[in-house]
C-alpha cells in the first residue's frame, strides 16, 4: 500500500508577537509523521520577548531524535516483525526523543523556567496496511473511513486545570505528569512519568482511508466537519475552512493551527 500526504501549519491568528508554536515533520521513505504542539508562555511573555519560544526549540528537537532513533533502528535491523515489536519501536523513539530535551531544559533552573520548555503530539508510521501512532496530550487524529469518522490518540485534562488559576510553578508540581492527580496531563519535557500519558497503539488501514493528524487548534473542525468535506478538502483548504470556529461563540479557542493529511493509494 503507498502513501500520499499533504501538509500545513499557520500562526495564531490573534496575537502577532507570537511566533508559530505548532510544529510539523515527516520521514517519507519511511511513512513516519510528525505533529506537534509547543506549550505556550502566558501571552503577556511575549510581549517582553517578541517572536522567541523555547517551545520551537523543543519541537526541533523531540521531533529530530524520533526520526534519527527509527531510521537509525531501522537501518541497522530492518523493520520488526509483529504488531506489538513495531509498537515498542515507536514507544523507545519517543522515549528516548523526550529524554533528550533534558539537555535543553537544564540550561536554567526550574525557578527560572517556572513551568518546563515542553510539547505535545502525535507520532504517526505506517507499515503496510496499518497505521502505528504514540500520542501524548491534546493532538488529535482522526481516520475517515467511507462514511464513519473514528478519533484516535489521548487527550489530557489541561483544560480543567486551566480554569483553577494556578502559577505555572504549580502546574508543574502538582499536574503536568503526576499520574495521581486526577486532573493530571502529560507534555513532553524530559520527565520519567510521561509514559502514563503516552498512547501507543494502532489501527488497520484499507485502501481509500484518510487520516488526519491534527493540533488543538483544528480540533473542533476536524470534529465537528462532515467526513466528505474533509477528504476533499486539502490541508489548507480544511485550516482555512476552521476559521468559522474563530469567532463568537468560540474566539477563545484561537490557535495555531497544523494539519497532516495522509491518504492511501
Amino acid at each position: 500500500m503507498t502513501y500520499n500526504f499533504d501538509a500545513h501549519s499557520v500562526p495564531h491568528s490573534r496575537n502577532l508577537k507570537k511566533p508559530n508554536e505548532d510544529f510539523f515533520d515527516m520521514d517519507v521513505e519511511n511513512n513516519v509523521f510528525i505533529i506537534l504542539d509547543g506549550v505556550t508562555r502566558p501571552h503577556s511573555e511575549y510581549e517582553k520577548r517578541p517572536f522567541e519560544s523555547d517551545a520551537c526549540v523543543v519541537n526541533e528537537i523531540f521531533s529530530e531524535k524520533v526520526l534519527s532513533y527509527i531510521n537509525v533502528y531501522l537501518e541497522k535491523f530492518g523493520m520488526p516483525e509483529g504488531a506489538e515489536n513495531i509498537c515498542l519501536l515507536l514507544k523507545k523513539a519517543v522515549l528516548f526523543a523526550n529524554e533528550s530535551i533534558n539537555s535543553f531544559r537544564k540550561v536554567k533552573s526550574l525557578e527560572e523556567w517556572g513551568f518546563y520548555p515542553s510539547t505535545l503530539g502525535i507520532v504517526a508510521m505506517f507499515v503496510e496496511n496499518r497505521l502505528y501512532y504514540a500520542s501524548l496530550g491534546d493532538g488529535i487524529g482522526v481516520l475517515l473511513r467511507n462514511n464513519s469518522k473514528i478519533i484516535f490518540g489521548r487527550e489530557h485534562a489541561i483544560e480543567a486545570v486551566d480554569t483553577l488559576g494556578v502559577t505555572k510553578r504549580e502546574r508543574y508540581e502538582k499536574y503536568c505528569n503526576h499520574p495521581e492527580n486526577p486532573l493530571f496531563y502529560s507534555v513532553f519535557n524530559g520527565d520519567e512519568g510521561i509514559e502514563a500519558g503516552l498512547e501507543v497503539s494502532f489501527i488497520d488501514i484499507s485502501k481509500g482511508d484518510v487520516v488526519l493528524l491534527a493540533t488543538d487548534g483544528m480540533g473542533r473542525y476536524v470534529r465537528f466537519e462532515k467526513g466528505d468535506v474533509l477528504k476533499s478538502q486539502s490541508a489548507r483548504e480544511m485550516i482555512e475552512a476552521s476559521s468559522k470556529y474563530d469567532v463568537p461563540p468560540y474566539a477563545g479557542y484561537a490557535d495555531d493551527k497544523t494539519i497532516i493529511k495522509v491518504w492511501t493509494m
